[in-house]
């Protein structure tokens, strides 16, 4: 593929992954046992966040605090990789899927 050609497909990737991002509680509203799952999870995490603060010392609070940003970034890292394998996926080995139509927009 030329050069050109895939540096404007992966921009145009990272751009939808960006917008779709930006939209994440739109997205979350169509499903609603997704949200509530994400709302538990979010929840937990944030427990159990807060009961590690309140037994480490103070000294260790900035060394957590890394640990949950780099594990927030590893997870980001994750969705944008599985949605452009997603899209790949979607375009090659899932192409009949555009005759069922935009019906399957979020089953």
């Amino acid at each position: 593929m030329d050069k050109v050609l895939k540096n404007i497909i992966n921009k145009t990737i990272d751009m939808e992954y960006d917008h779709i991002s930006e939209e994440f509680n739109k997205v979350l509203e169509k499903n609603k046992e997704l949200a509530k799952e994400y709302q538990e999870s979010f929840n937990k995490h944030n427990v159990i966040l807060n009961q590690l603060q309140e037994v480490l010392p103070v000294e260790y609070h900035q060394l957590l605090a890394e640990l949950n940003d780099i594990t927030v970034l590893i997870g980001a890292i994750e969705a944008r990789i599985m949605f452009k394998e997603g899209v790949i996926s979607g375009l090659t080995e899932l192409n009949y899927l555009s005759e069922v139509g935009l019906g399957i927009a979020f089953i």
